[in-house]
């Protein structure tokens, strides 16, 4: 499996505080904020596909930072040697029925839950999510139990994650002279605000693996990452009488690419696509506006002086909803029956400049969570690992690549064994019907209320 290589020596870094304009805000922020314009569902889905197709040369979103821009470019494309129109062909990946959103952007008025994504918008949900009693009388009321000694963790779940986790590597990794540039980032970085914090780990650091490090045996891009996006509700836990959890938008997000379901990855496989568009399951295996399927690890930012227990709580409803669109797969594939608790385990972390918290989720039955007296929804932190210690830092970055090999090994094998078993099943079925047949029957029936509705008082009148 390929991993994160070293970048190339000779690069040499300047030093990039956090500068603060005359108004005292971030001068980064603020021109982020100026070309942040908001999209319609179709050019954000042609954007992406641009972007797909024009890499490496056009291979990061415009950053403010000029420095951050550059050492990220060199950081994410570290040991791709291949270059050119022909690479960048290599590195395509097929437009299918996922180019396209499944719901609404955020950014659409038109959606129920639609709000413009913002730095305000963000802030009012964390700070939301970090009240005292949004553990105890939000989460917990959900059927969402955040555990942070591990607790309730059973001992072959906790077992079965060291296993992943803490993996030997085979590669060497980046040298110590690498190591200490990535320290000094993160020592430039300790007082800087959120949004800083995280373009600093995500672009100029070393801890992070670059997606596009992964690719399939056409060279396709297998692993995708989203930033910032927010989730539909659909997966959300939620019981009646609380007001809702606050809809998932982590700070950054993996998942898989439409490539690894195309029937181009094996002789004997064939497309999986049209069976997650499906309306069973179309928002379960694509919870957001980005291309990204089945999400396996959530990441939460935080700077020094921020507020963990906010990133513990968005994670842990961020990561129910993961677990609970993975179990819905399973209910339908395997009706009635029992799956093994680490089948819809999900990965996520905590990270501030000083340090990251590697969690887990995971829910002890697939059964409904709506029904009386089902389990539910557990978050427990498994590892831990200190910034200002190298061996620290190396061992965090092993577990993030670890934790990709996973994604792309057994995990995505049960995700497809599922995927085939519902198409199997729902093939059978006497009343099949897709997603899109669904929602014109619904259409159909809308009219015709309309029109008997203009019937009826035509007769009265």
């Amino acid at each position: 499996m390929a991993s994160l290589s070293s970048t190339p020596s000779g690069i040499k870094r300047e030093a990039s505080p956090c500068i603060k304009d005359e108004g005292g805000q971030s001068s980064k922020l603020s021109r982020q904020k100026s070309i942040q314009q908001p999209e319609s569902s179709s050019s954000r889905a042609d954007s992406i596909y641009t972007w797909l197709q024009e890499l490496p040369t056009n291979s990061m979103a415009p950053m403010a930072n000029s420095q951050i821009r550059t050492i990220g470019k060199k950081r994410e494309f570290a040991g791709n040697q291949e270059d050119g129109p022909e690479a960048a062909q290599k590195r395509k990946i097929s437009v299918t029925t996922f180019a396209k959103p499944l719901t609404p952007p955020v950014s659409d008025p038109s959606h129920p839950t639609a709000t413009t994504p913002t730095e305000s918008t963000s802030k009012t949900s964390s700070n939301r999510c970090g009240k005292p009693n949004y553990r105890a009388e939000q989460l917990k009321h959900h059927g969402v139990w955040v555990d942070p000694q591990g607790l309730k963790l059973p001992a072959e779940v906790l077992q079965f994650v060291r296993r992943i986790t803490r993996k030997q590597r085979d590669s060497a990794g980046p040298s110590s002279e690498e190591w200490l540039e990535s320290r000094e980032i993160l020592s430039e970085f300790q007082a800087c605000n959120e949004s800083d914090v995280q373009e600093s780990l995500l672009y100029e650091t070393l801890l992070f693996p670059s997606h596009r490090n992964y690719k399939g045996k056409d060279r396709e891009i297998l692993i995708w990452k989203g930033t910032d996006v927010k989730f539909n509700a659909t997966s959300v836990p939620r019981k009646p009488n609380k007001p809702a959890l606050v809809a998932p938008k982590p700070d950054r997000f993996y998942g898989y690419t439409p490539a690894p379901f195309e029937s181009t990855q094996s002789a004997t496989q064939k497309s999986l696509l049209p069976v997650m568009e499906r309306y069973e399951l179309a928002h379960y295996a694509k919870p957001s506006t980005s291309i990204c399927l089945w999400p396996f690890l959530i990441i939460e930012f935080k700077s020094l002086s921020g507020n963990t227990l906010a990133a513990e709580n968005q994670n842990a409803g961020t990561g129910a909803a993961s677990v609970n669109s993975l179990q819905t797969l399973f209910r339908l594939a395997y009706p009635g029956q029992a799956r093994p608790v680490t089948d819809s385990l999900i990965f996520s972390c905590v990270v501030n400049p000083g340090g990251a918290g590697v969690w887990i989720h995971w829910r002890m039955s697939n059964s409904d969570p709506v029904e009386e007296g089902s389990p539910p929804f557990f978050s427990a932190q498994v590892e831990f690992y200190s910034f200002r210690d190298e061996e620290h830092l190396k061992a965090f970055r092993a577990c993030l690549l670890n934790i990709m090999d996973w994604a792309l090994g057994e995990h995505l094998t049960i995700i497809k064994d599922a995927l085939i078993a519902f198409e199997d099943l729902d093939a059978a079925a006497p009343n099949s019907i897709s997603r899109q047949e669904k929602e014109g029957e619904e259409e159909d029936e809308k009219e015709k209320e309309k029109e008997n509705g203009i019937e009826t008082n035509s007769v009265k009148s």
